[in-house]
């Protein structure tokens, strides 16, 4: 079986196969029986976890899957197609600064001189697709640095595309991305007038017989 502790995992902390049943497939123990049991019958990986709060009554639990985050880096020629620099591994609780800290370190850059975007890759099972390269074109700046990832709705898998700030204080990509977010919502509007427009107004079409007006 696999064991992990209740302490904080890092960045390249050893991941379990998704859909494992705990009791069954492996078992959670303290860091200190953790030890004991090593020292009595060697073994492992160590798979340090976090005890976190979490439903609607912040009950606390083990996080036996943390979140695998897909960093990548914009340029002003590549955007959808950024490529992948580093994988991170954090809780659904870290908040925004402690995870553009963690970019950061990846990156060896001020984080004063980085923005993060969650970015949509056209892939996966929610909104925030799969990992990889590509993307399908939606972002959303993760703009508070006291929200934490799971405020933002940030799932395993998900992107984050990070702008560095150029030396002359302009950013490669934002008003790219505002463009998309503006055509998309210019797109949007369209569709809802469209739809109001034709229940204000609806072609009757010909009368018919019997019908209402027809003379």
């Amino acid at each position: 079986d696999d064991h992990g502790s209740g302490g904080g995992g890092g960045g390249d902390a050893p991941q379990l196969k998704p859909k494992l049943c705990e009791g069954v497939d492996f078992d959670i123990v303290s860091g200190s029986v953790w030890k004991l049991l090593r020292q009595w019958y060697g073994g492992g990986p160590e798979l340090p976890r976090t005890v976190i709060t979490a439903g609607a009554k912040q009950e606390l639990v083990v996080e036996v899957y943390p979140l695998r985050l897909h960093v990548q880096v914009a340029t002003t020629t590549k955007l959808k197609s950024a490529a992948v620099v580093a994988t991170l591994t954090v809780s659904k609780t870290t908040q925004v600064s402690a995870l553009k800290r963690d970019v950061g370190a990846q990156l060896k850059t001020n984080v004063g001189k980085l923005r993060l975007w969650w970015c949509d890759t056209g892939g996966g099972d929610h909104k925030g697709g799969g990992g990889g390269g590509g993307g399908g074109g939606k972002y959303r700046q993760l703009d508070d640095p006291y929200k934490t990832l799971e405020e933002f709705y940030i799932c395993d898998g998900d992107n984050v595309l990070v702008e560095v700030q150029k030396d002359d204080g302009s950013w490669p990509v934002t008003k790219r991305i505002e463009a998309s977010l503006t055509s998309r919502a210019v797109t949007k509007s369209k569709q809802v007038w469209g739809t109001v427009k034709k229940w204000l107004d609806p072609d009757p079409g010909p009368p018919q017989r019997g019908g209402y007006g027809y003379y």
